[in-house]
């Protein structure tokens, strides 16, 4: 292809180029061209497939305009087919990846954005590291097991100026109504915060979690919400942390 960068295009190169347009046939998708071409879409990686993902968080993002899901993972095989399999049938193609190890996932230049739906103890440790990476995150609920990893995770959202955005119960009415992943899409082609972000999941989760330390402890605790520690109790501030097997941890 000629480079025309320094080129001046004359009209009748550009009638030319419009007319060759028209050739197309008419049964090109309109999504091919504007603002909605694949290369404009927000590309998302699907990370645990399980009944939640495929009933609850996947169509979502396969009906939305503003999205193309690239990939799928799984460390179970038959979910995973099942999961690359309802991608590939509803964009009529055979384009989307399988992963089993999510670290795959998320270390792919082309993938904006993922969609964690795997079960509780991997909500942190897989945002974070997503995180890092400069990808926008959609997580289940509920979003951390401890308040320390919470902070840990929020300021990284921040640091980092990516989109984050927990699911909380849609059907509380006293809530924003923008459904959460139109929200998410919304917050990242907007360039702003979501409804419900790292920071809202955090205060969130600690709310609970403060009351399970009081009851550990048996003893009223006095919590200072700015510091993020008990008052005078090192037994209640130990276990504002949890412990991961080798090699995960969230301090890498």
């Amino acid at each position: 292809m000629s480079d025309l960068s320094d080129k001046k295009l004359t009209r009748r190169q550009i009638l030319g180029a419009a007319g060759a347009a028209w050739a197309f046939p008419a049964i090109v998708p309109s999504s091919v061209f504007g603002e909605n071409a694949p290369s404009n879409r927000i590309t998302i990686g699907m990370i645990g497939m399980g009944r939640q993902a495929i009933y609850a968080n996947t169509n979502p993002f396969l009906y939305s305009e503003d999205c193309q899901v690239v990939a799928v993972c799984d460390v179970d095989k038959w979910r995973l087919e099942n999961a690359r399999k309802k991608v590939d049938e509803f964009y009529k193609n055979t384009d989307c990846k399988t992963y089993t190890d999510w670290r795959e996932v998320i270390a792919r230049d082309d993938i904006d954005a993922i969609m964690n739906s795997t079960t509780d103890q991997w909500h942190v440790p897989i945002s974070l590291a997503a995180v890092r990476k400069g990808k926008h995150v959609s997580c289940e609920k509920p979003l951390t097991l401890s308040i320390a990893e919470g902070r840990i995770l929020a300021d990284e959202v921040k640091k980092k100026g990516v989109v984050f955005r927990i699911k909380y119960k849609e059907s509380d009415r006293r809530l924003p109504q923008r459904m959460d992943k139109e929200d998410f899409i919304y917050a990242i082609k907007n360039k702003c915060n979501t409804m419900a972000d790292a920071e809202v999941g955090h205060r969130t989760c600690s709310l609970g979690q403060l009351g399970h330390i009081a009851i550990q402890r048996g003893a009223k605790l006095n919590w200072d919400p700015k510091a993020e520690r008990f008052i005078d109790d090192d037994k209640a501030n130990k276990m504002l942390y949890i412990s991961y097997r080798k090699p995960w941890g969230l301090l890498k």
